[in-house]
This record gives structure tokens, sequence and C-alpha cells, in this order.
């Protein structure tokens, strides 16, 4: 519905903008049916240490994109700076994905 009018006004970045919206406001009303069943205060636990650490990452990589030049292999570069900066951040934050994981491997 939003797709259209979006797309022709401004290109891919009205695509984009589209299928955010879309995105949230499915997620919305699929949180507002379970929020009696699912207790969502547990869901969201922890998950500014995630928003945090994406936000630092690419304020990082997108420094780096500045500086280096257009090449492919800078790109790959790029890449391996924010998973680098990403990993550290989440152990340094100490993430409930650390507790998950190390749950897994000890099992």
């Amino acid at each position: 519905m939003l797709n259209f009018p979006l797309i022709t006004y401004f290109g891919v970045v009205g695509s984009v903008i589209s299928t955010v919206l879309s995105e949230t406001a499915v997620t919305s009303v699929q949180l507002f049916y379970v929020r009696k069943t699912l207790n969502l205060s547990m869901i969201f636990k922890g998950k500014w240490k995630y928003f945090f650490a994406g936000a630092i990452m690419y304020g990082i990589v997108r420094y780096a994109n500045s500086i280096f030049p257009g090449k492919i292999y800078f790109f790959g570069i790029e890449v391996f700076i924010g998973i680098i900066i990403y990993l550290i951040l989440i152990f340094i934050l100490k993430a409930p994905i650390l507790t998950l994981a190390n749950n897994l491997i000890s099992k």
C-alpha cells in the first residue's frame, strides 16, 4: 500500500521506509496480541546492550567508510571491523546471549 507512492517519490529510500513501517506495524500488532500471554519485560530485558553495541559499531564503520576508498576489499575490511567491534562490545556489556551460548556449549 505504501510501496508505490513512497518508491515513486523517494526511489530506493522509499522502499526502505515502507518496509520499516510495515515491519514495525506487524511487530506492534503481534506484541499487542501476546502481551497477556508472554512477559514482555523479560523478552526485552538486556536488549539495550545490543542496540548500544550496534550503534557504536555503526558509528565506527561509518567513519571507516569515510576514510577508505570505495573499493571492494575495503568493504571487506569495514565488515571485519564491524564484526570485531560488535563482539568486543557484547563481551564488555555482558549481553544475555553470552549466557545462552555458554549453556549450549557446556551441554
